[in-house]
């Protein structure tokens, strides 16, 4: 988990592109991916 919130800080810093569409694109669903793991993990 430590990881995996690490890795959430690190993509919630990073500043928005809005050169690399792709970039954002990709970096939103890391997050929405993250967060879904969180939720599944917490209700256990």
């Amino acid at each position: 988990e430590a990881v995996g919130a690490g890795a959430v800080l690190v993509m919630m810093t990073t500043p928005e592109s809005i050169e690399d569409v792709e970039i954002e694109i990709y970096k939103r669903k890391l997050l929405k991916r993250f967060r879904d793991m969180n939720y599944r993990g917490s209700s256990s």
